[in-house]
């Protein structure tokens, strides 16, 4: 469902809406005036949420006031605080209290607790939005005992809440005193502990003796490793000065090398030899001073053997001494390490001791200060509120409230309204717009007629000044500046003339049946029609003044005074005859229809209905709508489904699926429409049971279509519409009992055929489609139909069936028009 069908249902509903609206609205209206008038008393306590605790100082989290606040409000709704009012206000010591508990429990129960619970039923407790105010409402039909017991509530809630802070706090003041007792026991024993082992171990300062044993450990570490190093390397030397020895290279090794000694005594056997070489050149070998310098060089080297033993010999030494001194100070260092970790397991051992002291004397002191703020709870007295505003006896009933509950149920009654115009709705679909009507006839929408008593917009009212005007009044004959022109039958004009009565000017008609002419075009019509004289065409082709003058509307001295107002301000005849206001609007409108050829009806004219609007008025907007139609059927006038080989729809019926939509008011005045286009018009009244045209044209009904096809042509069976020159109208005939056996005949279908080569377009009302088989007679004959509906009347599943059952004999449904209501 779109929006636009929603608010259709809703226009077309309306009065079912309103009804249920009024319905509710009255309903609780009565129930608001009969209900008996309460108070409501309301008392208002400050919670203080933010300010410091009294005995911590704490301040509670912005985030926790909402949960704190609706902890309050369940406290005040507790069957605690309502025994507590109930016993404040002694309402169960109450001789009529009483007497009624009696009544509505047999005496079973608590009294307390029954009016605890009866007084949660009338109580309100409402925490502000953005505050810590907290109001607490009750509502009584006694305004002293609403008061009083808000009041109560807040008293009783403010004790409440100290005695859930005082109560808890006595409890755990008493646990905690068992427990500083424990722990104090507990702490002495390990005081105990730990001065024994003391004692024992001759512990005066454990730290300061491992600090000095650690530095002793240390040092003798390093010591080793030096030693080591040294020892290592000297047995190297030893291995080298040995292997070398063994080698007879002694000399090689290094320390000898670097002896002094040896150095020196080296030299001197140099020298010795140098000196014994340069003497043996001169002195034999048993000079004496030969002799002497070998012994020399002999006990040089035999110094230098010597002392390179030695050397050799302190190589081994130093190795042995070093692998000693290594092996002493392994031996003090694993001493030392023991030591060290003897005086570690002891200090451990004392750690573990003086733990034990430390955890006991904080846990001793821990619950030493939980007792003391116990203590302290235990004995605080004071609220975490203060009662800011106490209730006081109202003087206005609260409720019922009867301006806001007539608000509420106008709305709710508007919604049950709504729901219920849409039930209604879809247990009897209505066509609401021409979306609904597309839908239920599966046929295009030819066009939409508004209400036949519409007025028109000042958009399409011709008034002085207005565009449309300016167009069509013409000055000396000149002809208006746009013409009606229809070219296949499809109207093209931009402006169409006024709907007013033409001037009497012309001749009876006698022939039923008017000549052929060849469509709009008035000049030809006028001279293929012998009733009408040469004088009246001469007559239309004089200018509007002249119109006028001969028509009595105006003098021939107003003719000049319009023509020279109309020169000053640079207008049209016509719009200065009704500027001047030498002529009216509707006279002007006279002289155009009769100038253009346009036939039009006088109200009032020989009994013509006012329904017949196409004849009366141009500027009602209907007029515009049947325009419309009237130029969409033209164009569908050749059969698009091929159905009756392409051949003019000359016939057509008009149908509806109930009576009262709206199809003899479209039949009637698209029989105009057609006649004024200049269309030799037949318009046949097919309803022989109540058909209505004979109403609408003023004839009488004394004979018509049933005597024709009962076989009897009667004089006056077929007759023209005065001042319509190309409209005929068969009406219905009266009443037939027999109506859809004459339809049924042979005759109905050769009359139809005959009034097909004579008349340009053939337009048949019929009677109502539901339980009527005559529509569907009417309609077959004639080949093609229009569908009429209207407007939040007509049954969709109706349209919808009627356009299926006549596609279904081989109608050509050309399309469907929507009359809105």
């Amino acid at each position: 469902m779109t929006l636009q069908q929603f608010l259709a249902i809703l226009r077309g509903r309306w009065r079912l809406a309103m009804a249920t609206m009024t319905l509710v609205v009255a309903a609780v209206v009565s129930v608001s005036l009969l209900l008996p008038k309460k108070y409501t008393a309301k008392a208002q306590v400050l919670v203080d949420v933010k300010g410091p605790d009294p005995i911590l100082g704490l301040v509670l989290p912005a985030q926790m006031l909402p949960a704190y606040m609706a902890t309050q409000v369940d406290i005040v709704t507790s069957q605690k605080v309502a025994l507590m009012v109930v016993d404040a206000l002694r309402i169960h010591e109450n001789p009529v209290a009483i007497e009624r508990w009696r009544d509505e429990t047999d005496g079973v129960g608590s009294i307390r607790h029954f009016y605890a619970d009866l007084l949660f039923r009338n109580l309100e407790v409402r925490p502000a939005r953005d505050s810590s105010l907290l109001t607490i409402a009750y509502t009584a039909v006694d305004p002293s005992f609403s008061a009083a017991v808000a009041n109560a509530f807040a008293q009783a809630y403010l004790d409440t809440s100290v005695q859930i802070k005082v109560e808890p706090a006595k409890q755990t003041s008493g646990f905690f005193t068992m427990q500083t007792q424990a722990l104090r026991d507990r702490l002495e024993a390990a005081q105990s502990r730990l001065s024994a082992y003391q004692r024992d171990k001759g512990i005066v300062s454990a730290d300061e003796r491992l600090d000095v044993e650690n530095a002793r450990l240390a040092e003798l570490s390093t010591q080793l490793t030096a030693l080591q190093a040294q020892t290592v390397e000297a047995a190297e030397r030893r291995k080298l000065a040995q292997e070398r020895s063994a080698r007879g290279s002694a000399g090689d090794v290094p320390e000898v090398l670097q002896s002094g000694l040896i150095q020196q005594l080296t030299a001197e056997q140099a020298r010795l030899e140098g000196r014994l070489k340069e003497q043996a050149t001169t002195f034999g070998p048993s000079h004496p001073d030969i002799v002497k310098l070998r012994e020399q060089i002999a006990e040089i080297k035999s110094r230098v053997a010597d002392e390179t033993a030695t050397v050799m010999g302190s190589i081994v030494n130093t190795s042995w001494i070093f692998t000693q001194r290594e092996a002493e100070l392994k031996a003090a260092l694993e001493k030392q390490r023991a030591k060290v970790l003897q005086i570690k397991q002891v200090r451990d051992d004392l750690a573990v001791l003086q733990r034990d002291v430390e955890n006991a004397q904080k846990n001793h002191d821990l619950v030493a200060a939980r007792l003391g703020q116990s203590t302290l709870e235990s004995q605080n007295s004071q609220a975490n509120g203060v009662l800011l505003n106490p209730a006081v006896e109202p003087v206005k009933p609260s409720s019922p409230r009867v301006l806001l509950n007539t608000a509420v149920s106008a709305v709710l009654g508007g919604l049950l309204g709504i729901a219920v115009a849409l039930a209604a709705e879809l247990r009897r679909r209505r066509i609401r717009s021409s979306a609904d009507l597309n839908a239920a006839a599966a046929v295009p929408v030819m066009g939409v007629l508004r209400d036949r008593n519409a007025r028109p917009s000042r958009r399409t009212r011709a008034v002085p000044g207005a565009r449309g005007l300016r167009s069509a009044l013409g000055l000396r004959g000149r002809p208006p500046a746009l013409s009606a022109q229809h070219h296949g039958g499809v109207e093209t004009h931009a402006f169409a003339p006024t709907l007013f009565d033409a001037l009497p000017d012309d001749e009876p008609h006698t022939i039923p049946v008017p000549p052929r002419g060849t469509g709009g075009d008035s000049a030809t019509a006028e001279a293929a029609a012998p009733a009408r004289s040469a004088a009246a065409t001469a007559a239309r082709k004089q200018p509007l003044g002249r119109i006028m003058v001969e028509a009595g509307m105006i003098q021939e001295p107003a003719v000049e005074r319009i023509l020279a107002w109309a020169r000053q301000e640079k207008i049209r005849f016509g719009e200065a005859a009704i500027q001047s206001r030498l002529a009216t609007e509707a006279q002007v409108r006279k002289a155009l229809a009769y100038q253009f050829d346009y036939p039009v009806l006088e109200r009032g004219t020989r009994g013509v209905s006012d329904e017949l609007v196409a004849a009366f008025e141009s500027h009602n907007p209907v007029v515009a709508d049947l325009r419309r139609l009237r130029s969409q059927i033209h164009a569908r006038q050749t059969d698009p489904s091929g159905a009756h080989g392409h051949r003019a729809l000359q016939a057509i019926a008009v149908v509806s699926p109930s009576p009262g939509e709206g199809k003899t008011f479209v039949a009637a005045n698209l029989a105009v429409t057609f006649s004024q286009m200049g269309q030799r018009t037949l318009l046949i009244d097919g309803d022989l049971a109540t058909g209505r045209i004979h109403e609408l044209f003023g004839f009488d009904n004394r004979t018509g279509l049933s005597a024709m096809l009962n076989g009897r042509i009667l004089p006056g069976a077929i007759r023209r519409v005065p001042d319509l020159r190309d409209l005929t109208v068969i009406t219905s005939g009266g009443e037939a009992p027999n109506a859809t056996d004459l339809l049924s005949r042979e005759t109905f279908e050769h009359l139809l055929t005959s009034f097909r080569k004579l008349y340009d377009v053939v337009l048949i009302d019929t009677s109502a489609a539901a339980g009527d088989p005559d529509a569907e007679l009417i309609a077959r004959r004639a080949g093609a139909c229009v569908v009429v509906a209207r407007e939040g009347r007509s049954d969709f599943d109706a349209v919808h069936d009627l356009t299926a059952d006549l596609e279904a004999i081989d109608v050509s449904v050309i399309g469907s028009v929507l009359i809105r209501a």
